[in-house]
């Protein structure tokens, strides 16, 4: 749909601004000495990671919840931490800062994160290695923003009360981030009005789901959240769920499948994963003797199933279950049905002749195992599994191995951690490329060692008099700088977006950026007024000065194509302005329904015909602080569509500009 691309297309190069910090210092203790004795002793003390949290000036955050995420990949125990919880799903215990700041929590060894959360802030996590890790990491946070809303039963308007509110996020390819896991975090209840408050969301593209007593339901409209978003109360109608069902059970999935291998045969004993990034639900089973396994308990979402069969290769596939409403008998819990999860069963193996396949191993120079980094494989081969992107994504396990199945040819492999700043450990934790070759009906294997170099970046912000531009007020809000890494071409797309990676500029105007790949960078620094800088081709070790640019503003007003309609297009409008050219992007909401603030009916149309044009009061937008250049300003509703292209001069206000809206079912212009 034209309207949700060019939403998708915006969040992939949103900018990000405003930046808290958290200072962890990793002191990590009861590493066990391989070349111990088996006497009896006292047990080894569980490692734990010490740290302050604080923010941007060095203030301490006190009440902040730390929780643990165990795992290397989207399988791993995903703690399920907010403010004042108990206890995460997996993983360990939460623990919150005392008042300077500081915090101890217990570790497992292994490659596992840090979930940090406090109110008024985004969660965030940090990844950490226990206990081999030692030394300080300065992690980049985000202000969070807050998304407030009201479930509603339609036309009678009753509140949906004590039901569960998701974020929904919808989330951005993998390649282009590190994982994302804050979809998962424990929903909010709706109150006796029906209202619900989401906070310490990250900037993106959210739907939030509904869940309740025989109810479901998602926002009709999937809305891009900035850091300075004041979206006001999102309304959410439930009409048509609860109403139509027969009982008064929760609404889950039973939901039966069975793992066959290529030739048909049932694979007695297949393990079978299953994880949403939208709804907190996991499900780990094994198959009978018949290959089937029964997925039980679940919330209707898109969910993503791992299967591995003894012997054979491990598929992933994705589906997005929906619920199909069925009457109950008021005892029984509501059941859905849905579609196949895989087209026709779940197979396990090959599924093409002469397949091949790469095993690797990414190591230190020291032989030391690396889990958790990011492997891009890129290459002229078609991947066997054609549900899966030309470009391949997989992450290292604890043991520091990926596998993946592909067709005969010459890969490109790029190995990237997707979080900077953590140098100490003496190797580089950035990337490093390397060319295999895939032959048909053999299994590549190779091993990855990672240089011994980190690079480092650092610099000073000045605004047009030369002076330095402080990264608290001056221009407005808090700023960042962000090292867009174009070492390799080919997997540029893979490795331009890592949030991770950028810094905060200090109020002297001053950033630096550690950790990163050495090779050519363009940096980019935003601040959450608007004002942007630029530099090309910044190599590692370097040191630059950025200078912001001269912005100018738009304004003007929305306005809507007769349509033959006795309404307008109903639903809240997103205002984007692009510069397609630098890959800019700013957003402005209008949160209400149309009619705004009045509008006229029209009568006309042909001799003996009768039609009503709907003509409503043109609604204002505006759009400070643009870099100098040509932007295309786009307003997108739910039922409708404009857009024009308007020049931005430095220092100058472009007014009246108009933007028609005409629905996506109008491809005539009238």
């Amino acid at each position: 749909m034209q309207i949700r691309s060019h939403i998708a297309r915006s969040l992939v190069e949103l900018g990000i601004a405003a930046v808290v910090v958290v200072v962890v210092t990793l002191a990590v203790h009861g590493q066990l000495d391989p070349d111990a004795t088996d006497l009896p002793g006292p047990a080894a003390a569980p490692p734990v990671v010490r740290g302050r949290v604080v923010d941007v000036l060095g203030m301490p955050v006190a009440g902040a919840s730390v929780g643990l995420s165990v795992g290397d990949s989207d399988f791993g125990d995903v703690a399920n931490v907010g403010v004042g919880d108990a206890a995460p799903m997996g993983g360990g215990h939460v623990v919150f800062t005392d008042d300077t700041g500081a915090f101890a929590q217990l570790t497992t060894a292994g490659c596992q994160w840090l979930v940090v959360s406090a109110e008024g802030f985004a969660t965030q996590e940090v990844r950490v290695w226990s206990p081999s890790y030692e030394g300080d990491v300065m992690v980049v946070l985000r202000p969070g923003t807050v998304l407030r809303g009201r479930a509603l039963m339609g036309a009678t308007s009753a509140p949906v009360v004590g039901a569960s509110v998701y974020p929904g996020l919808q989330r951005a390819e993998r390649w282009q981030a590190a994982p994302l896991r804050q979809a998962l975090l424990a929903p909010v209840a709706t109150d006796a009005e029906g209202r619900f408050v989401l906070s310490g969301l990250e900037p993106g593209l959210y739907r939030p789901i509904v869940v309740g007593d025989g109810v479901y339901c998602e926002a009709n409209t999937t809305l891009t959240l900035e850091l300075t978003d004041n979206v006001g109360e999102l309304p959410i109608d439930c009409a048509g769920t609860s109403g139509d069902l027969a009982g008064s059970g929760t609404f889950v999935a039973a939901v039966k499948r069975r793992v066959v291998v290529d030739d048909g045969k049932p694979c007695p004993g297949a393990r079978v994963r299953l994880r949403s990034h939208l709804v907190a639900t996991a499900v780990d089973v094994n198959a009978g003797e018949d290959g089937g396994v029964i997925l039980a308990n679940l919330l209707p979402s898109v969910y993503q199933a791992v299967i591995d069969c003894p012997g054979h290769r491990s598929r992933t596939v994705t589906q997005r279950l929906l619920p199909t409403l069925a009457a109950g008998n008021g005892e029984e819990d509501v059941v859905w049905q849905a579609g196949e999860i895989a087209t026709k069963e779940i197979e396990s193996g090959p599924t093409a002749a002469g397949a091949g396949s790469l095993h690797g191993r990414v190591r230190t120079r020291l032989g030391e195992p690396i889990g958790g980094l990011d492997v891009f494989i890129v290459g002229a081969g078609v991947v066997t599994d054609p549900q899966e992107p030309r470009e391949v994504f997989d992450t290292t396990d604890g043991g520091g191995h990926f596998w993946v199945p592909l067709e005969p040819g010459v890969y490109e492999i790029t190995v990237v951690h997707p979080i900077g700043g953590m140098a100490d450990r003496g190797w580089l934790v950035g990337a490093g490329q390397w060319q295999v070759e895939v032959r048909a009906n053999e299994q590549s294997e190779h091993d990855f060692e990672l240089e011994g170099l980190v690079g480092e970046i650092s610099g000073l912000v000045v605004g047009a008099d030369g002076q330095p531009v402080g990264g608290v007020g001056g221009v407005g809000g808090v700023g960042v700088v962000t090292p867009i890494f174009v070492g390799y071409p080919r997997t540029a797309r893979a490795l331009q977006v890592h949030p991770q990676w950028q810094q905060p500029i200090d109020a002297m105007g001053r950033f630096s950026l550690r950790g990163l790949i050495p090779g050519d960078y363009d940096l980019r620094v935003e601040y959450s007024s608007g004002a942007v800088g630029f530099v090309h081709g910044v190599t590692t070790q370097d040191t630059v000065t950025i200078e912001l640019e001269a912005t100018g503003s738009l304004s003007g007003r929305l306005a809507l194509a007769d349509l033959r309609s006795t309404v307008g297009p109903r639903g809240d409008v997103t205002i984007t302005a692009n510069e397609w050219q630098r890959g800019l992007r700013r957003f402005a909401h209008i949160h209400q329904q149309w009619p705004s603030g009045g509008g006229e009916v029209m009568g006309g149309g042909k001799m003996g015909e009768e039609s009503v044009a709907f003509v409503p009061t043109p609604v204002p937008w505006r759009f400070d602080n643009l870099p100098a250049g040509v932007w295309e300003i786009t307003a997108e509703s739910a039922e409708a569509l404009g857009s024009l292209l308007a020049t931005v001069d430095a220092g100058e206000h472009s007014r009246d500009l108009e933007v028609v809206m005409r629905s996506e079912s109008d491809a005539t212009p009238h």
